[in-house]
């Protein structure tokens, strides 16, 4: 306790005072703050909270949340901490960082971040696939030939049974082009899979050497 007029009273909060202190002049340091009166030690200081910064010392609460593109992980003097502070740092790529962020945030499947300090992911681009977590711009899978990949896809479509795509990087199901007559092409084909069986025709689309008649049909005579 501090004394006023030899009457005993709490310290404040943001200070400590040891025994026989007259005048709280000990101030929690930067880096902590000191919610609570009556604290005796520095060591009863709180170290300041996981996603804000305590810049100031003789605080009561933190000065504010870690800024956008940064995490703060605790006791954090800056809002900004640098990436050799061991208190925080910047978002690296393929992470993000919102405001108040105590770590980093891997980027989901079907984002990615291409650059540090991120404050959110975007978007894998069209023509590529991002199947796992905290992807960036260099680490995205292009879409093989015999798919397409929308933007933000985490994994490539296959082209539908009767088509296919001979082209890598595909970006709609547009490019998947409807097999030709006389061939059959399967789900997912780069190119048809082969000639229709003998005593069989097929027609565009087909996507079976023996097809039914809605897509080709049994040759007979007549």
């Amino acid at each position: 306790k501090e004394c006023r007029t030899g009457v005993p009273v709490p310290c404040p909060q943001g200070y400590f005072c040891a025994e026989q202190t007259h005048i709280a002049t000990q101030q929690c340091p930067a880096g902590t703050f000191g919610e609570n009166p009556g604290l005796k030690l520095q060591s009863e200081c709180s170290p300041c909270t996981a996603g804000k910064f305590c810049k100031d010392p003789g605080l009561s609460a933190p000065n504010g949340d870690c800024t956008v593109g940064y995490y703060c992980t605790g006791s954090s003097t800056t809002a900004t901490p640098a990436d050799d502070s061991g208190v925080g740092g910047k978002c690296t790529a393929g992470h993000y960082c919102p405001q108040g962020s105590d770590r980093m945030l891997e980027c989901a499947v079907g984002k990615y971040s291409n650059t540090a300090g991120a404050a959110e992911c975007a978007d894998c681009e069209a023509g590529f696939y991002c199947p796992t977590p905290a992807t960036t711009q260099v680490s995205m899978s292009q879409c093989e030939n015999g798919k397409y990949c929308e933007a933000g896809s985490a994994n490539p479509t296959n082209c539908p049974k009767g088509t296919y795509n001979p082209t890598v990087g595909s970006e709609g199901l547009e490019s998947c082009q409807a097999c030709e007559p006389g061939r059959y092409c399967q789900e997912g084909s780069s190119a048809p899979q082969g000639e229709c069986d003998a005593g069989f025709y097929c027609v565009a689309g087909s996507y079976t050497a023996q097809p039914c008649p809605d897509e080709g049909g049994e040759c007979t005579c007549e």
